[in-house]
């Protein structure tokens, strides 16, 4: 019996050090609940709803998902999740890529990389001109959001909008595309690509109006932007490359060649035609100025005659013989002056005759040069 008894108080006391143990461990695991919970509370109405908005950047608030405020800077604070939830967006300029380019060949001989293949809808992607004919082209996109509310409601933005757009599945698991605002810019970009290019001819678009094919496609895009009023902004729509197929690509760089020899031969023709009137102009300009001097030189010499006239008229209404033998003589040397050898004959009524004959003088040798010394 006395065995017994030992037997049971040596249990209870195990237990009783047990209980202490548990109720130990259970005080300390209270305890850091206790500081758990605090903790969390701490942190809940100071950090956990600070916010603050980085440059080229908005933040939504939203409290229980229902809109409150957008802030463009500064920082903030609201009760954190699940009362508020903070949705930041980018506000900065973001760019997008386009492209109707066909499919690369990785595989086959050089030759047949370099041509290409046949276009096949569906798997390759092109666009069609107005006057029937194919071409490839690649554009970049610029945009900014003007409005993050209006961004963040409309266009099925992902639940964190500086991710990509969110992908569409069927039941099955398989990705059918994506969807969101990147993907309604890409389609409206893509639209406004096709139904420009269906306006306009190859040649435009090549050669002749490729800027203005540009700016069409661009206010297209614009205005289709605007019209669903997503808070989106458009600055630019630049046409990185445009190019014919790969295999007819031969044929058009020889329209092309053909081209610009034309338009080297009308630029030197046009050259030809200023250098032309230039000296035509110059010419006319020397010839009226001949022509002045010309004028004035006969109009002096008219008025020297005038004046020379009115003189010997004077003179001659005075004694008429005597300018009569003066202008006789003048006249008569002025003829002679020219004259080398000259003969006088007599004219008077005897019957001898005198003729007198001037000399002329042994003309004057000219000397000779003295030879170089060897």
């Amino acid at each position: 019996m006395k065995h017994i008894d030992n037997n049971m108080t040596k249990n209870d006391s195990q237990y009783d050090a047990g209980m202490k143990a548990l109720v130990k461990a259970l005080k300390g695991a209270f305890f850091l609940l206790v500081v758990i919970i605090l903790g969390m509370l701490v942190y809940f109405v100071s950090l956990g709803g600070y916010f603050t908005v980085t440059p080229q950047e908005s933040v939504i608030v939203l409290r229980f998902g229902k809109y409150v405020d957008t802030f463009n800077d500064g920082w903030h604070w609201y009760f954190p999740f699940p009362v508020h939830r903070f949705i930041h967006i980018k506000t900065n300029t973001q760019s997008l890529n386009v492209n109707f380019d066909a499919m690369e060949i990785t595989q086959g001989p050089p030759e047949m990389r370099a041509m290409g293949r046949e276009l096949a809808p569906g798997r390759d992607r092109y666009l069609l001109t107005g006057d029937d004919n194919i071409i490839h082209t690649s554009w970049k996109l610029a945009f900014e959001i003007e409005n993050p509310r209006k961004y963040y409601e409309t266009v099925m933005t992902p639940e964190n909008p500086l991710q990509p757009d969110d992908l569409l599945r069927t039941p099955s698991g398989k990705v059918m595309g994506t969807r969101g605002p990147q993907t309604l810019l890409r389609a409206l970009l893509r639209d406004a690509v096709v139904k420009t290019s269906a306006k306009n001819s190859i040649e435009n678009i090549l050669y002749l109006n490729k800027e203005k094919y540009q700016e069409q496609v661009k206010a297209y895009f614009i205005k289709a932007v605007n019209d669903v009023g997503i808070g989106v902004k458009v600055t630019e729509v630049n046409l990185n490359s445009v190019n014919p197929p790969l295999r007819t690509k031969p044929a058009f760089d020889a329209v092309s060649s053909a081209e610009n020899i034309k338009s080297s031969m009308i630029d030197r023709a046009k050259a030809y035609s200023i250098n032309q009137n230039n000296l035509a102009i110059a010419e006319r300009a020397q010839i009226i100025a001949d022509a002045k001097v010309y004028s004035k030189e006969v109009v002096a010499e008219v008025e020297a005659d005038s004046n020379y006239f009115n003189k010997i008229n004077v003179e001659y209404r005075k004694n008429p013989g005597t300018v009569l033998v003066a202008l006789y003589n003048d006249k008569l040397s002025e003829v002679l002056s020219n004259v080398e050898d000259k003969y006088i004959i007599s004219s008077s009524n005897n019957k001898r005759q005198e003729v007198r004959l001037k000399i002329n003088p042994e003309p004057i040798k000219a000397k000779r040069k003295p030879k170089a010394r060897q």
